[in-house]
């Protein structure tokens, strides 16, 4: 199986669950696509393909958090789909400051009519959590 199609298929919590069951699991998909880098034209090569296995990260994290949003706001109408989907597409700005985004998702949904607008917030930080902690082992370690 291709790597990416490991990513690709996380559409539901199911899919979430079984992707943070097997961490390691996309990282041995892209190993073993990957050639032995024995030239530089090889070494291109590998340089390409992980630079587009990190770019397909983003697009995961912010995934992961839509999908939990929706199930644990599924009762909750306080946060509209725009706010939503703001705080799902700027989840990854959020990696070092979940406080700020529990501060903007309380106001949020304070505005919004909610019974609860801590528990909605913490929700929303919940969510982001796990999607931040989504990401596959093998990206962590890179620092570019």
């Amino acid at each position: 199986m291709l790597a990416h199609r490991l990513l690709d298929r996380v559409q539901a919590r199911a899919h979430v669950a079984a992707l943070a069951e097997a961490p390691g699991e996309y990282a041995e998909a892209l190993a073993a696509e990957l050639r032995p880098a024995n030239t530089r034209d090889d070494l291109v090569h590998v340089d390409a393909a992980l630079a587009d296995a990190l770019v397909r990260l983003d697009p995961l994290t912010e995934r992961v958090m839509r999908i939990d949003l929706e199930h644990r706001l599924a009762a909750d109408s306080s946060l509209g789909p725009p706010t939503r989907k703001v705080f799902t597409a700027t989840v990854l700005r959020y990696a070092g400051a979940l406080g700020t985004l529990e501060a903007r998702a309380r106001d949020a949904s304070a505005r919004g009519g909610a019974a609860d607008p801590a528990g909605v917030a913490a929700d929303v930080v919940a969510a982001a959590a796990r999607a931040l902690g989504s990401a596959p082992r093998c990206a962590r370690a890179y620092s570019p």
